[in-house]
């Protein structure tokens, strides 16, 4: 009877941790959660792969832009969804994960990973910092009515050894 009871109770134990987790990932999470996170080791792989997903969100909205625009879209009355998503990426993410933004396929994406990592200060190794000044990508930036034309090279150059 006693075997019986354990096995039942701890069924109904491993079933409300089961219940909890799943619920759990469900759940908004705030960027002061995701914050702790980029700054620690992630606890478990529930919590990495939740991380991951929130992240891949911000750099979806990021990735389909053709040009890097600023804080306001024109004459700083509306905010812009996507620098606000930069501005989540960059408190969020964690240096392996701007490190591995910065070689991204898209040109955009590439210039809003190396701000965020210079906003950070974060050390590069030799490789991606060199693949990173050798890139000669054109990318228009768009900040309100200014527009320039800027090189991801240079502006990796301007960005990280300042």
């Amino acid at each position: 009877m006693r075997y019986y009871i354990m096995t039942f109770v701890s069924i109904v134990v491993v079933l409300t941790i089961k219940s909890y987790t799943t619920t759990a990932q469900d759940t908004p999470v705030n960027d002061v959660e995701l914050e702790k996170f980029a700054h620690y080791d992630l606890i478990n792989k529930a919590d990495t792969l939740r991380h991951k997903k929130i992240i891949s969100r911000f750099v979806h909205g990021i990735a389909s832009d053709t040009c890097v625009t600023g804080k306001y879209l024109q004459q700083g009355v509306l905010p812009n969804p996507d620098f606000e998503s930069y501005e989540r990426l960059e408190r969020t993410a964690t240096e392996h994960e701007l490190a591995d933004l910065a070689r991204h396929e898209n040109p955009v994406m590439r210039v809003y990973a190396i701000n965020a990592i210079a906003s950070r200060d974060i050390q590069l190794n030799e490789e991606l910092l060199n693949d990173l000044i050798m890139d000669s990508t054109e990318v228009m930036i768009v900040d309100g009515f200014i527009t320039r034309q800027v090189i991801i090279g240079d502006l990796a150059a301007g960005s990280l050894f300042n």
